[in-house]
């Protein structure tokens, strides 16, 4: 659920291009993440003989996996698709329901995101942030997102890690968006500089 009552809250350092995380959901059918890692995962720089699969995915163009294409989104009656570029006849393609996207947004995004930007100096415990930039963000539109996909602008971020002892870490497939693009997936908007 959101983080307040009734509104979400998001925060970013200004110098920051990271995307932004909108909400995650695994895909089905359930434990598709194991069998794409098995199958698309690449080994880890720290412990080779373990496959990880961190990848981000658009609905534009295939991306690349280990040098060669690997995964589109693909937005198929009431399912959104992830589609291999090279199907593995044994391994279901991953997919949402569209009715369990609307309700994850519905559940996270109740009325308001609450989108700040902060001036950040030194690092790590001694970091310190001076926030000054704030966006209101109300009425996520699921017709907007369901857009959004198909022009690329969300994209899907599967994140099959390790933990630091070496054993498998699945943090979440994610939706994600540019921060410079939130706009497009709300019907009301303001920007306060403080």
């Amino acid at each position: 659920g959101p983080d307040g009552e009734d509104t979400e809250l998001k925060g970013a350092r200004k110098n920051s291009s990271s995307m932004l995380t909108l909400f995650t959901k695994a895909p089905l059918p359930r434990g598709i993440n194991s069998k794409l890692r098995k199958e698309y995962g690449y080994p880890d720089k720290i412990f080779p003989n373990k496959l990880v699969l961190r990848t981000t995915i658009n609905a534009v163009d295939f991306n690349k996996i280990k040098g060669n294409k690997g995964f589109i989104i693909t937005s198929k009656g009431n399912r959104i698709e992830i589609l291999p570029a090279k199907k593995n006849s044994n391994i279901q393609n991953p997919y949402w329901l569209k009715e369990d996207f609307e309700n994850s947004i519905k559940t996270k995004y109740k009325k308001y995101l609450l989108y700040v930007k902060a001036n950040n100096k030194g690092s790590r415990e001694n970091e310190e942030f001076h926030f000054n930039e704030a966006y209101l963000l109300e009425g996520f539109d699921f017709e907007k997102f369901s857009e959004n996909i198909k022009k690329g602008i969300l994209k899907i971020d599967i994140r099959l890690g390790l933990y630091a002892d070496g054993s498998n870490h699945d943090h979440g497939t994610a939706i994600r968006i540019n921060p410079d693009k939130l706009d497009t997936c709300f019907k009301i908007h303001e920007y306060k500089v403080l």
